[in-house]
């Protein structure tokens, strides 16, 4: 700001706007006193009104309304038709409790301005502080003359009759104003208290004891714990908005499932979404505890490229015992229909981690509003829809839903589990007619995007060179920043705003790329998906809350898609989590779901040479040469950026390997996106070599790729294994030999060959150097259950490979043809409890 104002002064602005300007950067810097004697020294001279103007802003910044007074009544007498001061003045007296000169300073503005309802209704409002709900009904009733379409009038006046026992008119004027604003959950209640309605949602609530759902439960005791209820009750309003509430009860059997529930979440969208009648009741025989106390906390990183904002209420449990059952219920009031033009969605998971023993949904909504049910995986017969007068009542129920059991890198849960969609749409067209009317008119490119276009070469060559250059000005110009509450949770901002703000987030960007790549002469396209990590799965039910990130596809020959918010990444080196995933591709003419897996995408593969120089000590120097292609490349790339804390890292790898390492030297040497990313650091690794009289020990792999460890633990699955893109990884490690010894033991090579994964050993010595060379390849990013034994057996092919050991000796040389072999491809299997790998599976 200092900056800019230095620039209004040069450029002969007027020396009022410089010192308003300036005054007001003293206030938002918390600069009081200097701020107080600008304004002074403005007020004395030729602007007064000015000066006097920001004096009282920062008395009211500081909340010294007493001091604000006199300043804001000379202000006034200044200029006695400005309704802004009449606004201040009103605040200030309103603050000190100066209820009097409050009423004659709106006495005197009414007169002015007797169109302006709201001082009508602050009159209104200091009235019945000073005399009762009675004496506000005249100006009331006289701000809704001048405006009968006045929300807060009809409301407060309503209430105002409803508090003096005028019952008949306070609903007339309260159901008027609720029609005005059908989001308004707590004006709707209020009306059904004082109407005397039945509860619509209430009769829907279970009425079993908790003893006899306890009851129920009684053959599952020997599980850590059992929902004896799942019950949700939706009521949907004609626009969209709704209220949802929630009832969970949850028998406790096992005292290390009693720790796991010390804290229940309740999870919400803060923005069009508040949580009401939160309550918690711990159940210890005929004893009911309630909890009381809550804190809230985000639940999604600030910094995350996906669209998905949310936050929970956490409320801490006392110490819980076996045989507790803990009762949770909670209110969500959703006010976003219009906001979302009419749209509702709520997907609801059946089971989980604990046995279910009752699952049940009552969902009711108007006639003129649609709502459709879409069920996985749950008998039809399990769904029932009645009408109540021009009320619609869907029912969904379910009963002793077994326990989803986890397995380590399986998929993610939602995919295994049950679930009932509600959704506004009956299919994808409607979802691709509603979601079109939110992108209409949002693509805008104006005079200096074209500027930018011509500037970087993307209006000529060829189309692909046009793609990246795009593409690069995009990824390198415009910063990752969260714009998810409400609308901005699903519809992406203007494309120039995005641009010239130089920030977004994915669904700004990804349009943005739409925008400029159409400007360059591409046809490009908004796409959605959920990545693989939250279960990316074929189509599901149309609905907006089936995506968590958005992509820009090119539609040219081979089609590909682009994600401008992975750091550090180029046109063909997409993040692992969003390539291989059906696709919601948005044109304006229609939609398809198209795999986001392409030919055009670089395959990953990763290349490490290590040249380890053996002493006689058993100590060794590396160095280490690698080199990453594909989507490993750019998390890497962005790393190096800053080599000491790279190099930090990696002493702490090795240390965690081998105590008493030291690395140094990490230079890059390529880091251009789409393309190999090479660099190179020395290590220095004491003890590397067991010595053993005149033996050098040691593995012929320094670093193993623990595959075994990390994902084939477990003799058997049930879930398939959820690994990384597909990829290929080539190790080369050289041993110089020292002088005075001699190659006493060399293992042998071995190859392991399947469909989906393959492995290839060998082992050689010449010239004074011992050669360890692997090639791992995974062809698929999942095992299935069928194909995991033979990948059980492969990973411990690996592990038994990288850890066979090469023996050096100062005896006499012997011929490495006639050497003994440690163990070969064909080597006999090795129990579990001989297995001991202690490396993870990164390639440092």
């Amino acid at each position: 700001a200092w900056s800019l104002i230095a620039v209004i002064g040069a450029a002969g602005a007027p020396a009022r706007l410089r010192a308003e300007s300036t005054i007001r950067l003293f206030i938002k810097s918390g600069w009081n006193a200097e701020a107080l004697r600008a304004a002074r020294a403005l007020g004395n001279s030729s602007f007064p009104s000015a000066g006097l103007s920001l004096e009282a802003s920062l008395l009211l910044s500081e909340r010294d309304y007493h001091g604000a007074i006199p300043i804001s009544e000379k202000l006034l007498i200044m200029d006695r038709y400005r309704a802004s001061g009449y606004l201040r003045l009103l605040s200030c007296y309103e603050k000190t409790g100066s209820w009097d000169c409050a009423e004659r300073l709106l006495g005197q503005a009414i007169a002015l301005f007797p169109n302006r309802t709201d001082f009508k209704l602050r009159m209104a409002a200091i009235a019945e502080t000073k005399s009762g709900p009675g004496a506000a009904i005249p100006h009331l009733a006289a701000a809704l003359k001048r405006a009968p379409v006045n929300w807060d009038a009809l409301r407060a006046l309503g209430m105002a009759y409803h508090r003096i026992g005028k019952r008949s008119l306070a609903i007339d004027l309260l159901s008027r104003a609720s029609a005005l604003d059908p989001d308004n959950h707590a004006l709707r209640e209020y009306l059904r208290h004082i109407r005397g309605d039945v509860d619509e949602l209430d009769r829907f609530r279970s009425k079993a004891s908790l003893s006899s759902m306890a009851a129920g439960a009684r053959p599952y005791q020997a599980e850590p714990a059992v929902t004896l209820l799942a019950e949700t009750l939706i009521s949907v309003t004609a626009n969209g908005s709704f209220e949802k509430r929630v009832r969970r009860v949850v028998l406790v059997n096992t005292a290390e499932e009693a720790r796991r529930f010390s804290i229940r979440p309740v999870v919400f969208d803060p923005h069009s979404e508040r949580v009401e009648d939160l309550s918690l009741t711990l159940v210890r025989g005929a004893e009911r505890i309630p909890v009381t106390g809550h804190y809230r906390t985000p639940l999604s990183e600030p910094e995350s490229r996906r669209y998905y904002r949310l936050e929970a209420l956490r409320v801490p449990l006392p110490s819980l015992s076996p045989g507790d059952i803990i009762e949770l219920n909670y209110t969500v009031k959703n006010s976003g229909g219009k906001e979302y033009r009419g749209h509702f969605g709520e997907r609801l998971i059946v089971g989980g981690d604990y046995r279910t023993m009752a699952f049940h949904i009552a969902l009711i909504h108007p006639e003129g509003k649609p709502v459709y049910c879409h069920l996985k995986d749950i008998a039809p017969g399990g769904h029932s829809v009645s009408r109540s007068g021009t009320t619609t009542v869907h029912l969904v129920n379910a009963s002793d839903i077994p326990p989803l059991a986890k397995e380590r890198s399986m998929p993610h849960p939602s995919r295994f589990l049950p679930a009932v969609f509600f959704t506004s749409f009956r299919s994808w067209d409607g979802f691709h007619g509603w979601y079109g009317s939110l992108l209409k008119g949002r693509i805008r490119v104006d005079g200096e995007m074209r500027d930018a276009l011509r500037s970087i070469g993307a209006l000529k060559g060829p189309p692909i060179e046009r793609v990246r250059a795009v593409y690069a000005h995009v990824a390198s110009s415009i910063r990752y920043a969260g714009f998810e509450f409400g609308m901005a949770g699903i519809r992406p901002r203007f494309t120039d705003e995005t641009y010239h703000s130089k920030m977004g987030d994915c669904k700004d960007v990804s349009l943005l790329l739409v925008a400029l790549l159409r400007e360059a002469g591409i046809d490009a396209r908004l796409a959605l998906v959920r990545t693989r990590d939250r279960s990316a799965a074929p189509p599901g039910p149309p609905s907006p809350g089936e995506f968590d990130h958005a992509l820009c596809y090119v539609n040219i020959t081979p089609g590909f898609f682009l994600d401008a918010t992975a750091s550090g990444a180029g046109i063909r080196e997409i993040p692992p989590e969003s390539r291989g995933v059906p696709a919601f591709v948005f044109s304006d003419n229609g939609w398809s779901f198209i795999n986001t897996e392409s030919d055009f995408y670089l395959s990953d593969s990763a290349e490490t040479s290590t040249i380890v120089t053996l002493r006689p000590s058993g100590d060794a120097g590396m160095q280490r040469n690698l080199e990453k292609v594909g989507s490993s490349a750019p998390p890497s790339r962005e790393s190096l950026k800053n080599l000491e804390g790279h190099t930090r890292h990696l002493n702490e790898y090795w240390n965690a390997t081998y105590p008493g390492s030291s690395v140094k030297g990490l230079t890059v040497s390529r880091a251009g996106v789409d393309g190999p990313l090479s660099y190179a650091y020395t290590a220095t690794v004491p003890a590397f070599a067991a010595r053993q009289d005149d033996l050098l020990i040691f593995d012929s792999f320094p670093i193993k790729s623990a595959y075994y460890r990390l994902h084939a633990l477990p003799r058997s699955r049930v879930r398939p294994l959820a690994l990384s893109n597909p990829w290929t990884t080539r190790t080369v490690v050289t041993f110089l030999v020292p002088e005075g010894y001699h190659v006493s033991r060399l293992p042998s090579g071995g190859r392991f060959d399947h469909r989906l994964f393959s492995a290839e050993f060998s082992y050689s010595s010449s010239g004074g150097a011992v050669t360890a060379l692997s090639v791992i390849e995974m062809k698929r990013s999942e095992i299935g259950p069928g194909d995991y034994p033979r990948f059980r057996e492969f990973s411990r092919f690996i592990d038994r490979k990288e850890r066979e050991r090469i023996i050096l000796s100062e005896r006499s040389p012997v011929d490495p043809t006639k050497l003994g072999k440690v163990s070969g491809g064909d080597s006999p299997v090795i129990d579990d409890e001989d297995i001991l790998v202690v490396v993870p599976a990164r390639i440092p």
